[in-house]
């Protein structure tokens, strides 16, 4: 393709630069073809010069961070996938700790405590980096990432480093904190632009360059046992038990009931489609358990969609998102 061809001459960056890369290499499902261009700059100058030639030689591109929470197509990708994985510094000052959008969750997590700072911990043991953690404002265990925000700098649509400053609406009184609480879990988020698994970047040609944290002090022991509760709990729900992109529906208030119990009752769990087997554990949860096939996994979710339509009268939303060269 010439566009490939002029962007391997052009590009000249400290990082990776691979043609044809398996996506599978780099999805928390180990499934997906390869991507016509796969690029790892080194630092967010180069994903930002990345980002420009590919655009001058009107290639398709996306930004992808640990791929936990994507599907990549078995035809793979068109264009250029750029990888922030080795965008990943942190830094902390006080009580704020900044992470570059590459950085992992679960590193960002054991830095954090280990400074004896308080605000991330629910997240510990979650797959994923940090960039994508706020894009989908990750939650978990009643707590979301939004709440500890304090700014997040990203490029626009014209290449332009802006920062959004998190602003954060605040909560009356502890006398009504359940119930400010049960708005938040259907949706109405306590931090201005964020909602349930919702952020400001969703539907924008934006990406998130790096993050920052408002932290209150703790002691690290204290912290310390609380990720080990967090991480033991997820191993119980068999979280690690095989390559997975952890839930795979939105929690949607309005069926009320979770996800995962609404396709329990379904009798999901254990059900196969080759290699793709919902979690005998957890019925949101899909397992490659060894050769998957991206259209097995796809195959599945419709499957599900479906059999909540028949009943319900509407479908679950998926909260994985789907990549590459779909034929639908």
């Amino acid at each position: 393709m010439e566009r490939v061809r002029k962007f391997l001459e052009k590009i000249n960056i400290k990082g990776v630069v691979r043609e044809q890369e398996p996506m599978a290499l780099h999805t928390s499902f180990r499934v997906g073809g390869p991507a016509d261009l796969y690029v790892e700059p080194i630092s967010i100058p180069e994903c930002i010069e990345t980002i420009r030639l590919a655009k001058e030689c009107s290639l398709p591109w996306i930004v992808l961070g640990e791929g936990s929470n994507v599907l990549v197509a078995d035809a793979g990708i068109e264009g250029v996938v750029i990888s922030t994985l080795r965008i990943s510094k942190i830094t902390i000052e006080g009580t704020l700790l900044t992470a570059e959008a590459g950085t992992k969750v679960d590193s960002v997590v054991k830095a954090s405590c280990k400074a004896g700072l308080r605000g991330l911990e629910f997240l510990s043991g979650m797959p994923g980096s940090i960039g994508g953690a706020v894009w989908m404002n990750a939650r978990c265990y009643g707590s979301e990432i939004s709440e500890a925000l304090a700014q997040v700098v990203y490029l626009n649509e014209l290449l332009e480093q802006k920062t959004l400053h998190v602003s954060h609406l605040p909560v009356k009184s502890s006398h009504n904190h359940d119930e400010y609480r049960k708005s938040t879990m259907e949706g109405v988020s306590q931090v201005e632009g964020f909602g349930y698994k919702k952020s400001p970047f969703q539907g924008k040609p934006w990406i998130i360059l790096k993050a920052s944290f408002h932290l209150t002090s703790e002691d690290p022991r204290i912290l310390e046992e609380k990720t080990q509760e967090y991480r033991q709990d997820r191993e119980r729900k068999g979280h690690y038990l095989a390559p997975s992109a952890g839930s795979v529906f939105k929690n949607d208030r309005s069926f009320g009931e979770p996800a995962g119990v609404i396709l329990d009752r379904m009798g999901f769990k254990g059900f196969r489609i080759g290699d793709a087997e919902v979690s005998p554990l957890h019925a949101n949860i899909i397992f490659n358990r060894g050769a998957a096939r991206a259209s097995d996994i796809r195959a599945l979710v419709d499957r599900m969609q479906e059999a909540v339509l028949k009943v319900y009268g509407r479908p679950l939303e998926p909260e994985i998102i789907f990549l590459g060269r779909w034929e639908s």
